[in-house]
């Protein structure tokens, strides 16, 4: 914990069993200054169904805002709306990143469009069933988001944003550690000879299956 941007308690890579999946840049209150903090994916956010009454696990993005506070307890603020995985049609990373995309430039257009409304009350259905359309908590936290693995940035030759490359080279008897979740990396194709490598992961702890979708 500790990492350089990130608050004091707060951890990279994952947070109660909740894999890390990208990162906010946020100006906490009573600091003054934006700090980098990193956002943890729940998949199994307690979200009661409205027409049968029974617990569903759902998904929802959130970081944790380390509270200075005696008690040294952890806030944790929730980014988006929690959403049902098993009807999106892509994969999860695309479909938070399409959304962030899409909720940063809608909810502008939202407001545009309420302004040019002579029609109150028709503005206010309007932008109900727009929001209903919007991941995000609002159009600050979507603009601030940014993915932790944007494979289709790098498929277009981009390096991870706010990263700096370092190449390791494979010489024997090398050991490499690093945090192989908040750390981007990969293995370039060997062009000559052959490589012989040892690999090896330390997990963090697994999350306990929930008892309220047992």
């Amino acid at each position: 914990n500790g990492e350089d941007g990130c608050g004091e308690g707060v951890f990279v890579g994952s947070h109660g069993g909740n894999l890390q999946i990208g990162w906010i840049d946020m100006e906490l209150q009573g600091k003054g200054t934006e700090t980098t903090l990193p956002v943890y994916l729940d998949s199994w956010f307690n979200v009661q169904n409205s027409k049968t009454g029974e617990s569903e696990p759902h998904c929802i993005l959130y970081t944790v805002i380390a509270d200075v506070g005696a008690d040294g307890t952890q806030n944790i603020l929730y980014i988006t709306k929690p959403w049902n995985n098993d009807s999106i049609q892509m994969a999860t990373s695309d479909f938070i990143k399409k959304q962030a995309e899409v909720d940063s430039n809608v909810v502008s257009s939202i407001v545009n469009r309420n302004n040019s409304k002579a029609d109150s009350e028709k503005s206010d259905t309007t932008e109900h069933k727009l929001d209903e359309l919007l991941l995000f908590v609002n159009q600050t936290y979507a603009k601030a988001f940014r993915l932790l693995e944007d494979r289709q940035s790098w498929a277009e030759g981009n390096d991870p944003e706010g990263s700096s490359r370092q190449d390791v080279v494979p010489k024997r008897g090398s050991l490499v550690m690093f945090d192989s979740v908040s750390v981007p990396h990969e293995v370039m194709m060997v062009k000559k000879n052959t490589r012989a490598a040892l690999a090896g992961w330390f997990h963090e702890e697994t999350q306990q299956f929930p008892v309220n979708f047992a």
